[in-house]
């Protein structure tokens, strides 16, 4: 992460931070969301050779995110087991109609435009409904962040 800081210093970001060992960086930048993006996916591309889905959200958002969660934390059993899924674009109708589908009263979620909102009663590491599973039901890139994590960025 301190490299990768560094190589968004030398593209010239300021405020850059970064969050534990998943890619969550904190930039201040007046580009707007696309060209951000598409920027960052150069520096990762040309300093480490990555070729990996960049998802952006302002810190506005992240408040906002938290605040629409449909899920209450103190009615959950696991509160711990609620995530967030930043997703590349906003999925097809029919798309999540069909997933859907697979929602339970042990792993619930919803999706509002580009988010998704999963609750994983089971636990992360006993579900079937990963990333994966939502990347290509869905047909787009995602990326998940349990709760503290998503609380913890939205305060950076």
């Amino acid at each position: 992460m301190a490299d990768l800081r560094t190589a968004l210093e030398e593209a010239g970001y300021h405020g850059v931070r970064t969050y534990i060992q998943s890619g969550n960086v904190h930039i201040e930048s007046a580009d707007n969301p696309s060209d951000l993006k598409v920027k960052i996916q150069d520096v990762l591309r040309n300093n480490f050779q990555l070729e990996v889905p960049v998802m952006i959200r302002k810190q506005a958002d992240l408040v906002q995110i938290l605040a629409n969660n449909p899920y209450a934390l103190e009615t959950l059993e696991e509160p711990r087991f609620m995530s967030f899924g930043f997703l590349s674009n906003v999925p097809d109708q029919e798309k999540i109609d069909e997933v859907m589908s697979y929602a339970s009263e042990i792993e619930k979620f919803a999706i509002d435009n580009d988010i998704l909102y999963f609750y994983c009663g089971t636990g992360f590491g006993k579900t079937k409904l990963t990333n994966a599973f939502f990347e290509r039901k869905l047909v787009v890139d995602c990326t998940m962040r349990n709760y503290n994590t998503t609380k913890k960025l939205s305060q950076f």
